[in-house]
């Protein structure tokens, strides 16, 4: 009787053990080095599913990378611990290649990653989702698609800057063949140097929505779409569009192809340089008269995953409503830097 109550007891203990899933940890990176202990070539190798990889590397810090990055479990890459820190390609190579999960990026700055296929930042060549929260994408370059980003998935953008980045063909700084979703983010000087959409292209098939986001200076000089070209379904709501080029030089199709384009802002935004203006991430501050000022819908800044707060944590709105792009002003006091200090990106 007393074997027999012990195996049920054994073989309790060993169901609960099977049954129990493992609880998610917390993995540091504690080192800017490539790879080796402490770094995050490391932490992405050992982290599990559901696993959070934070920073503790300093300020302003720089990650260069010698090659690219495996993101292949549902995993958060949360950069706040750290601010200022950037993960770069050193204008050599893709930053990140996602090959499985449903990862997450927040309050990173992804930067100079050159891609010799497609998605300089984050090759999503997988059909999982990946989500850009509060992060700054910039000079990001690849040969074919999607100059930042390259994504066949769910892709979901809120409060991010994307900066400088340019792909050959398609999509200057996003590339997108499955669902999108960007809510005020903001797009600058982006640019597909000979196809379509300078700052977004969605390909045949795909769905999107773009909402509350602002379009500067983005370029598609050989194609369509200076700002979004879509071939797909894309409902536009309360974007900003100012200086997007087409083919002709001219400000463009503000949003080529898209089934709605609503609330639509056509007027300078009046943006401040690429900066630090506080929060872990450089980002492009509305001036004073900006047309960005309280123009964006208060229903998408208050809702998930805005939640009511822009790329830096500054609470939303400030004004009588919210702002359109990544940034809320907070005139006149955003002069305010981080640490007190300013410091370069790549």
């Amino acid at each position: 009787m007393r074997h027999q109550r012990f195996a049920g007891i054994l073989c309790s203990l060993l169901f609960l053990l099977i049954a129990t899933p493992a609880m998610a940890a917390t993995r540091t990176v504690t080192s800017t080095a490539d790879s080796g202990a402490g770094s995050l070539r490391e932490a992405l190798a050992i982290a599990s599913s559901g696993d959070t990889i934070v920073f503790s590397v300093g300020y302003y810090k720089t990650i260069t990378l010698t090659g690219t990055l495996t993101v292949d479990k549902s995993l958060t890459i949360d950069g706040t611990g750290s601010p200022g820190l950037a993960i770069s390609g050193n204008n050599a190579v893709g930053v990140f290649s996602v090959t499985g999960g449903n990862p997450t990026f927040v309050h990173l700055t992804i930067a100079s990653g050159n891609s010799f296929s497609s998605g300089g930042a984050i090759n999503a060549d997988y059909p999982g989702t990946v989500t850009v929260d509060s992060c700054t994408l910039s000079n990001n370059n690849t040969t074919y698609y999607g100059g930042a980003i390259y994504s066949v998935g769910t892709l979901n953008v809120v409060n991010s800057t994307f900066s400088g980045n340019k792909a050959a063909f398609a999509g200057g700084a996003i590339y997108s063949n499955g669902s999108l979703t960007a809510r005020n983010s903001t797009f600058v000087g982006n640019i597909s140097t000979q196809d379509f959409g300078g700052g977004i292209f969605q390909y045949s098939g795909g769905t999107g929505t773009v909402t509350n986001t602002l379009f500067l200076g983005n370029t598609a000089p050989q194609g369509w779409g200076g700002s979004i070209d879509t071939f797909g379904s894309m409902q536009a709501d309360h974007n900003l569009y100012w200086n997007n080029a087409d083919l002709n030089g001219t400000q463009g199709t503000n949003c080529n192809g898209c089934t709605t384009n609503t609330n639509a802002v056509t007027a300078d935004p009046k943006l401040g340089s690429f900066a630090n203006n506080g929060g872990p991430t450089w980002t492009f501050l509305p001036g004073l008269g900006s047309a960005a000022l309280d123009a964006g819908d208060d229903s998408v800044c208050s809702a998930a995953p805005v939640n009511a707060v822009d790329q830096r944590g500054i609470a939303r709105p400030q004004g009588a409503h919210c702002d359109i792009g990544a940034v809320e002003a907070t005139h006149p006091a955003d002069t305010i830097f981080f640490d007190g200090f300013d410091a370069g990106v790549p």
